[in-house]
C-alpha cells in the first residue's frame, strides 16, 4: 500500500508521479519551495510512488542496483518488464538510455544485513543476460544529488530479460565480456565486473538495504546487478542487442 508521507514529502511524490505518467521532467528538490531531500526520505518518496502503483494492481517482481557510492536501489514492477525481442516505447520518457546487465533470479528466501557472496550464490536459481532502460524524470538528469535520483526510483524505466538461463556454478559470472550493439554498430563494450569484482555483491548490498526496511528477497525476484557498460542513449527506431560472450544475448526495439 502507498506509504503515508508528511506534508513536506507528499508534494514531491506527487510531482514524481506526474513526471512518470507524462514524460515531462520536474525540478529537483531544493528548487523553489521544496527543501533538499535526505536519503531516508528519498526512499520513502520512492516507496510511496511505487506503492500507489501496486495499490492499482501492479506487482513487485524485482529490484535494480546501481553500484555507485553509495549504491542506489530501485523497484521493478511487472508492467515494466519487456520480453526478449520485444518493444519499449520512448513516448513518455525524457532522455532514455540503455545498460547491459547481469540479472539474478532468486530461488530461495534471502534476507539480512550480514550476508556474504556465498549466501547469494546459494540462493540464486539462475542468472540471465538483461537490459535496463534508465530515464531521469528530473530537470538536470544524473547531475542531481543522490537523494533526488533515489526518489526518481533510481532512474529505472524498464527491464528486458534475455537468455539462456545459467546456474551460477556453471559459469564464472565475474568475467563475462559484453558488447552492446545499436543496429550493426558496437556502441559500448564492458564486462560483468565493471561495477564490482563480483556482480553478486550487488545482491548483498540490496539485501542489506531491504533489511533496513524490514524486507527481504523472495523466490522469483529478479535483481539487476548494475551496468556492464556505459549507458547508451536510445531513441525510437533503435534495435539494441547485448551480446554476452559465451553466455547469451538480449534484444529490444525502441518505438515512439
Amino acid at each position: 500500500m502507498p506509504e503515508d508521507l508528511d506534508r513536506q514529502l507528499q508534494p514531491i511524490a506527487e510531482r514524481m508521479r506526474h513526471a512518470l505518467a507524462s514524460g515531462e521532467p520536474v525540478p529537483p528538490t531544493g528548487d523553489g519551495e521544496a527543501a533538499a531531500l535526505m536519503v531516508g526520505d528519498a526512499y520513502r518518496v520512492q516507496h510511496a510512488v511505487i506503492g500507489s502503483r501496486r495499490a492499482h494492481g501492479e506487482r513487485l517482481c524485482g529490484y535494480k542496483v546501481a553500484m555507485r557510492t553509495p549504491p542506489l536501489h530501485g523497484e521493478i514492477l511487472h508492467r515494466d518488464v519487456v520480453r526478449d525481442g520485444g518493444e519499449v516505447s520512448v513516448g513518455a520518457m525524457v532522455a532514455p538510455k540503455i545498460e547491459a546487465e547481469l540479472a539474478f533470479v532468486i530461488g530461495e528466501p534471502l534476507a539480512g544485513d550480514d550476508l556474504m557472496i556465498t549466501d547469494v550464490l546459494a540462493a540464486t536459481a539462475f542468472v540471465l543476460p538483461a537490459f535496463e532502460v534508465v530515464d531521469s524524470r528530473l530537470v538536470g538528469g544524473t547531475k542531481n544529488p543522490v537523494p533526488d535520483l533515489i526518489a526518481d526510483n533510481s532512474m529505472f524505466a524498464a527491464m528486458v530479460l534475455g537468455g539462456p538461463p545459467h546456474r551460477v556454478d556453471a559459469v564464472d559470472i565475474r568475467r563475462i565480456e559484453v558488447a552492446l550493439r545499436v543496429g550493426d554498430e558496437v556502441a559500448e563494450v564492458g564486462a560483468t565486473n565493471r561495477g564490482s569484482a563480483n556482480p553478486a555483491h550487488a545482491v548483498v548490498e540490496l539485501a542489506a538495504h531491504l533489511h533496513g526496511f524490514g524486507r527481504g528477497l523472495h523466490p522469483g525476484d529478479v535483481v539487476l546487478s548494475g551496468s556492464c557498460t556505459t549507458p547508451v542513449p536510445v531513441s525510437a527506431g533503435d534495435v539494441v542487442t547485448g551480446e554476452f560472450a559465451g553466455f547469451g544475448d538480449v534484444t529490444v526495439t525502441f518505438v515512439p
